[in-house]
């Protein structure tokens, strides 16, 4: 866990700064500066590129890792497996734009009737989807030199950055909000080439692909594999992120606003799962091709305790200042909504955490095949739940529609793994962590919101959440929930010179 730790901690911590980085545009300058239609068309189009990505990714970002250990030979340039993989973009792009051609007039006519933002704008998702493919693939490559850090510096920090600064650009009238969209391409441009220079400096830049490495039977297993993957993927955002998308086309981009609120102070809580596995995938595949069953269990039960304890802590900490999160949000009674939106898929998304990287798990085993299929079955979950909730609950509906799905599919995963494997990742730990949990959030709703003036609001908020974390960390330190965060705790007051030893 030494390298998973720390590379974890590291891109946690470039996350987290994208994540205020980015707390200060959506929860500040979008609201202020935006009506809720141009908020709202902004997530939608982004969604839009989201939902299209595994299409434009054509199979590659399921074998950039799996198969990585068969082409790894750095002497002659990895045998091209980069530029393989985004040769297999290429052709995912142009099977995509193929796809918007045909169907062009079917797109045209069904959002006619609806605000013009959403045909004006739906265009951009095009060349979006693609750059987010390039960067998909230069990331992943990335972490197969257990390099996760600088790539979602160009990735996302770039765009947090630079998107805030094209809307105020905006509001003081030096740019036309139609140049939010445009800008936002170029900053796609500058990112991927920023990676693929960074790549360069590790010497890791080799697109010559050397055919003769690529035999008869590994391209038969990389065809099966890819081919599951590549459903698998379609499937799985069908599953998952489909929610923003189908609310925009079956509501309005007013709760596609409020929504986006929600699930943006939600996604905090995951930072933990996605830092984690960024990692571990290339040492779970590792783990896979030698056989290494110790590990392999070794690795689902550390991980899913450290993700599930660390976001255990985020869930407690936002939910218990939700009132006094939204208060200070320009026009915060406008999106209100949001807030039963965090609660909500805050929940799924501990579910997800506490059953560990099940998904890969099974994707790298030979079982990756019932993995597709479960992936196929919750993506239609997840459709039927939304057409089903959305036109009730609205925003709240999309996110019961994914927090559905996330329960449903990690209880089927992490059963399959158990019965198949002889494997899960709970303990009785996870009860000592919850009771915990549940000590620290009553204590937080001890102290009151002092009262709707920002700087008080904010006293607030850091005096709750102060109390809060030193409760649960204290707890989680104590009964020794954790081995790697009790060694991540040891060597934080180890910096400042403290030895806190049970």
């Amino acid at each position: 866990m030494g390298v998973i730790q720390r590379q974890g901690i590291k891109q946690a911590l470039v996350t987290y700064i994208a994540i205020a980085i980015g707390a200060v545009n959506l929860l500040y300058i979008q609201p202020k500066y935006l009506t809720e239609d141009q908020l709202g068309i902004i997530r939608f189009v982004n969604s839009a590129a989201a939902l299209a990505l595994p299409l434009v990714l054509f199979g590659s970002a399921s074998l950039i890792i799996r198969f990585f250990p068969n082409f790894k030979n750095e002497k002659n340039g990895h045998n091209g497996w980069l530029g393989f993989n985004l040769g297999l973009v290429g052709v995912g792009f142009l099977v995509f734009l193929l796809l918007v051609y045909l169907f062009r007039d079917a797109i045209y006519s069904f959002y006619s009737d609806k605000p013009d933002l959403y045909l004006d704008y739906l265009p951009y998702a095009i060349p979006f989807v693609f750059f987010m493919a390039i960067l998909n693939i230069l990331g992943r490559h990335s972490s197969n030199f257990h390099r996760i850090v600088v790539p979602p510096i160009f990735s996302s920090i770039l765009l947090k950055i630079s998107v805030p600064i094209l809307i105020i650009l905006y509001s003081f009238g030096y740019l036309d909000f139609e140049d939010i969209f445009d800008g936002t391409a170029i900053i796609y441009v500058i990112a991927v080439i920023s990676t693929l220079l960074y790549l360069r400096y590790l010497g890791q830049l080799f697109l010559k692909i050397n055919f003769k490495s690529y035999t008869k039977k590994i391209r038969k297993e990389m065809l099966s594999y890819g081919s599951y993957g590549f459903f698998g993927s379609m499937s799985a955002i069908l599953a998952t992120q489909i929610d923003i998308f189908m609310l925009g086309s079956l509501d309005s981009l007013k709760n596609v606003a409020a929504y986006t609120i929600g699930y943006f102070i939600s996604d905090v809580i995951d930072v933990p799962r996605r830092a984690l596995e960024g990692i571990s995938n290339p040492i779970l595949s590792d783990a896979f091709k030698n056989d290494d069953q110790e590990k392999i269990a070794r690795l689902y039960s550390k991980t899913a305790l450290t993700q599930l304890t660390i976001g255990l802590l985020l869930f407690i900490g936002i939910w218990a200042s939700i009132d006094d999160l939204f208060s200070i949000i320009p026009n915060g009674g406008k999106y209100l909504d949001g807030k039963y939106v965090v609660l909500i898929l805050g929940i799924g998304t501990l579910v997800d955490q506490a059953t560990g990287i099940n998904s890969f798990v099974i994707g790298y085993s030979r079982f990756f095949r019932f993995h597709f299929w479960l992936i196929v079955a919750m993506g239609a979950v997840n459709i039927g739940s939304n057409l089903f909730f959305i036109p009730i609950f609205f925003g709240a509906g999309a996110a019961i529609a994914t927090m559905l799905s996330k329960i449903v599919y990690n209880f089927s995963k992490t059963l399959f793994v158990w019965k198949k494997m002889k494997m899960h990742p709970f303990s009785s730990k996870y009860i000592v962590l919850i009771i915990i949990a549940l000590i620290a959030y009553l204590a937080g709703t001890c102290v009151p919101t002092l009262s709707h003036n920002m700087f008080t609001v904010i006293l607030g908020l850091g005096l709750r959440s102060a109390l809060i974390s030193l409760i649960f960390v204290s707890g989680i330190y104590y009964f020794k929930v954790s081995e790697e965060v009790n060694d991540l705790i040891d060597k934080g007051l180890g910096m400042i010179g403290i030895s806190w030893q049970k």
